[in-house]
């Protein structure tokens, strides 16, 4: 295939290639290689590129790549597909390319976003807030439902209130919506026609963005390529792993193995030899059941990567993990990267095949890592953690007697032992069922040994004073935002409700204590979680009283002294 490369989407000259690139910055050859790969699936009329070294992807299926969503100036389309749908609307400013997949995929074609066909641009493609603002309003008159054009509305008006927050003053936002009042009327018309089809075509993630952002952030720029064991554990749901080791195919990064552990019957091992031979497999059955962390133990002992990151049978990895997770691990001399991961909420519609409905995508998101916060929960999933495998071997690998949270106490005693580093980006997938009452049994049984993952004689973390007084402005800062959204109350009441089933009337350790001790100090992940709560006494004590706004008021006025 040729390329024809153009800056501006709103292209309105003559085509004389194949395909259309719409980027500041020519592909490489293996960019286009990739990209004419992708092209000669008929299926298929517009492609989403990657951005390097500022990411700032739209989420993908994991395993198809299907995108609903693009950025102008890394988009790409056939030059067939392109006359079909008659060019990119200008209405739709930043949205444009998005809007234009609508209506390739009311014609029957998909885009796909190409993760190795990558443009080098030197600044994120995220546009501005009022950008985002007034155009995704248009795209949501175009394309969306009459709640996500009241959600659209709702969001303008309270910019009206703070157009600082979006960079605009008021004489510019009038402006603005004035500008879009017109091009309203002309979608109002268009809606008697043709565009009438596209009403509820996109699902909008949320008011103030079209499509689910995986996140801004710049990879770093290095050489090295060490080996990556990815550990996959499984049991009696071959058709299951098949669309997970399918996800593996689009790394971004090629110096991976994969070592999948059957905690079972070895179900799944003529699947893997007939239709996985272009991965690197190391497959093994344990024949009996031995548990989730003991099978993960002994994935470990096979692994030969200088990296482990785990990858259960109904996850996934985006594209570029791998690569993102390395890079990050190698430039901050990390032991353990946390990366980002997003739940899919799913009915899965049949066994064979594995066939899935996601309702609803939400991105994990961490306000930050540290150990204070993850005695608490969590804050990331079982695949978002990429580790040296010589840590985890000092540490002991999993505990075997845990029946759940095992990945969560291996995470806190790698961090009690190594360093670690975050990385802002969702680059992982993980599945939790959408039903309600499903999902609240599976939490119920994790509860269960919610106590027992921090009584564990190696999870203890040497502590410097700034590293306490952060964490301890930082649960009055959260309980200030809480304020202000009127959510205080009720959050220190079920606080308080989890320091009762944990510690009862136990007297807990508080900060005052922690302060008069000599500096650095060791304390347990359960002490750790004790300060937490202790915290949580004083503000519900407050509650109690009627004082809850005076008092994280005054402690939060202490705080910026």
């Amino acid at each position: 295939m040729t390329f024809q490369y153009e800056k501006d989407i709103f292209f309105g000259g003559r085509l004389f290639a194949d395909v259309l690139v719409f980027s500041e910055q020519k592909l490489s050859k293996s960019g286009e290689e990739a990209l004419n790969s992708v092209f000669t699936n008929e299926e298929i009329g517009a492609a989403a590129l990657r951005v390097t070294p500022n990411e700032c992807a739209y989420y993908c299926d994991p395993v198809s790549l299907e995108t609903s969503f693009a950025y102008n100036a890394a988009f790409a389309v056939k030059a067939s597909s392109l006359a079909a749908v008659g060019g990119a609307d200008k209405r739709m400013g930043v949205y444009a390319a998005s809007e234009l997949i609508a209506r390739l995929k009311a014609k029957g074609l998909k885009t796909v976003y190409c993760p190795r066909a990558d443009v080098r641009l030197g600044a994120s493609l995220a546009p501005p807030y009022a950008d985002r603002l007034f155009d995704g309003a248009l795209f949501r008159n175009k394309c969306g439902t009459r709640e996500d054009m009241r959600a659209a509305l709702i969001m303008k008006l309270k910019a009206f209130r703070h157009p600082e927050a979006y960079g605009i003053g008021r004489g510019e936002w009038l402006k603005r919506e004035l500008a879009a009042v017109f091009s309203g009327l002309s979608l109002s018309f268009g809606k008697l026609g043709k565009d009438r089809l596209l009403k509820g075509s996109v699902e909008f993630e949320s008011a103030s963005e079209a499509g689910l952002v995986r996140g801004e952030y710049e990879t770093e720029e290095i050489e090295e390529t060490p080996l990556v064991s990815v550990i996959t554990r499984t049991r009696n749901r071959p058709e299951t792993l098949r669309k997970t080791l399918e996800s593996l195919r689009h790394q971004t990064y090629g110096n991976f193995e994969v070592v999948v552990v059957e905690d079972g019957e070895p179900l799944s091992e003529e699947m893997i030899k007939s239709d996985f031979s272009d991965l690197n497999i190391t497959y093994k059955a344990t024949v009996k059941n031995i548990g989730r962390a003991a099978a993960a133990n002994l994935g470990f002992s096979l692994a030969k990567g200088e990296f482990l990151n785990l990858l259960d049978d109904d996850d996934y990895f985006l594209p570029e993990h791998i690569e993102i997770g390395v890079k990050r691990a190698l430039a901050d001399g990390a032991d353990v990267v946390f990366l980002k991961g997003i739940a899919l909420e799913i009915n899965k519609k049949s066994d064979v095949p594995y066939e899935i409905e996601v309702v609803n995508k939400n991105r994990l998101d961490f306000p930050r890592i540290d150990p204070f916060t993850m005695v608490r929960r969590c804050v990331t999933t079982q695949n978002g953690v990429m580790f040296r495998r010589s840590l985890c071997e000092r540490v002991g690998g999993m505990r075997n007697e845990l029946g759940a949270h095992e990945d969560w106490n291996l995470f806190l005693r790698l961090m009690a032992h190594g360093r670690y580093s975050a990385v802002p980006y969702a680059s992982c997938c993980y599945i939790v069922p959408a039903d309600k009452e499903t999902e609240k049994k599976r939490l119920e049984g994790y509860a269960k040994f919610d106590t027992e993952l921090l009584r564990d004689e190696k999870l203890v973390f040497s502590i410097e004073r700034n590293e306490l007084v952060a964490y301890r402005e930082s649960v009055i800062h959260d309980y200030m935002y809480l304020l202000s959204l009127g959510l205080a109350s009720g959050k220190a009441e079920e606080e308080e409700k989890k320091r009762r089933e944990f510690y009862e009337d136990k007297k807990l350790l508080t900060f005052t204590e922690i302060e008069e001790r000599d500096f650095p100090i060791s304390l347990t992940g359960d002490e750790l979680r004790q300060l937490y709560f202790s915290e949580i006494d004083l503000i519900y004590e407050s509650e109690k009283e009627g004082r809850l706004s005076s008092y994280i008021e005054n402690r939060y006025s202490e705080l910026l002294k």
